[in-house]
């Protein structure tokens, strides 16, 4: 994918004329909060596992506390679990389905979502396609990840963002300097505020995070791959059909 396009990608949102927007929890832990935005109010909704989510024309925020976690999954084959201490916003989904029968699992031919990690960690699973036309992305307070197909872990707070490649790959764009960074499978890449100088020199500096890399040592990469295979046999569980009028998340027997 070129350069100039990843760049429009991570710019903007993708205009479609959508008929998938769904999501739906696949499992949580303690009580998280999930908080619709209509109309500019806060509406507090329960979370039920299984049960079918729109993002059609509303913002979502999930809330997990300490002790508390949630997973999710969208209809485009992505799953996101949040960890403890952790603010999700999913701020815009659009998804177009192709279908011939009814029912069967939802396939699309392009999708857009883009998600707000506000603080805290999650951890992706990304078995979406993966193409110039689809796209699914987080934004954090200094970076932001277009996710290719894999396993990732993203950690935000006001003072850092660090996004981990468990297995796969993703690009990366530092939101001041809008420099891109492109990172594989045990990359490790985190970006913290640049020093308050003063002066021409300083002012340039202040227009970009500083970045660092590194590499997963063998055994954080252990301990993380055993839970990522815990997540990816919970959400394998549960799949998108689509019916003829509408998109549900079904749990496999």
């Amino acid at each position: 994918m070129k350069i100039n396009i990843l760049y429009t990608l991570l710019l903007s949102m993708l205009s479609l004329t959508a008929t998938a927007k769904e999501f739906g929890f696949i499992n949580t832990n303690g009580t998280p909060l999930l908080q619709n935005v209509i109309n500019n109010d806060i509406v507090n909704v329960r979370i039920i596992i299984g049960k079918t989510y729109s993002a059609s024309l509303n913002n979502y925020n999930i809330i997990t506390s300490t002790n508390n976690e949630v997973s999710l999954k969208f209809a485009s084959d992505t799953s996101i679990k949040c960890n403890e201490n952790t603010s999700l916003n999913i701020d815009n989904y659009e998804q177009n389905t192709i279908h011939t029968t009814y029912p069967q699992e939802t396939q699309y031919t392009d999708y857009s979502c883009n998600v707000s990690l506000l603080s805290g960690e999650v951890e992706v699973i990304n078995n979406g396609i993966v193409n110039d036309t689809n796209n699914f992305y987080m934004n954090t307070r200094l970076a932001c990840i277009i996710f290719g197909k894999g396993k990732f872990v993203v950690k935000s707070s006001n003072n850092s963002s660090t996004f981990i490649v468990i297995e796969g790959n993703a690009t990366v764009m530092d939101t001041s300097s809008r420099k891109l960074y492109k990172i594989k499978d045990k990359d490790v890449i985190s970006f913290t505020p640049r020093p308050l100088l003063s002066g021409k020199a300083g002012e340039q500096l202040r227009k970009q995070s500083f970045a660092t890399t590194s590499q997963l040592d063998a055994d954080d990469y252990k301990v993380l791959s055993t839970e990522f295979n815990t997540f990816q046999n919970e959400q394998r569980q549960y799949i998108f059909v689509t019916t003829d009028s509408a998109n549900k998340l079904v749990k496999l027997k």
